[in-house]
């Protein structure tokens, strides 16, 4: 993959509102495609992958995976800031938008299913 990614301009702040490799998918579908042909391969299972997105604009966030938060806002009233909407059962809320700035955005990983 390095020498197809060799090919991405190099930024410097402020970076693009996008991902400059998802908009440079069409350029690099080939690149991609010779490079995997070649390449030796590794079984998902040996594999981390982390977010798909390198520089997301919006990042929504399903809050079935915030149990352990949802317990820890109900018992500490400085995390909820007199906020009732804090300690709604999570099968209430739903979805919600997590800011892009986050600094566990880069910690975010991908659930891969094989069915």
């Amino acid at each position: 993959m390095t020498p197809v990614l060799d090919v991405l301009p190099i930024f410097r702040y402020p970076l693009p509102a996008d991902d400059v490799f998802i908009s440079l998918l069409p350029k690099l579908r080939e690149p991609i495609k010779n490079a995997a042909a070649s390449a030796t391969g590794i079984s998902v299972s040996d594999v981390r992958l982390l977010s798909p997105v390198a520089n997301p604009g919006k990042i929504v966030a399903a809050t079935v995976n915030y149990v352990k938060h949802l317990q820890e806002v109900a018992d500490n009233p400085n995390l909820r800031h007199q906020n009732a909407a804090h300690l709604r059962p999570i099968q209430e809320i739903g979805l919600f938008l997590k800011a892009s700035s986050s600094e566990k955005v880069g910690e975010m990983s991908v659930k891969v299913s094989e069915n």
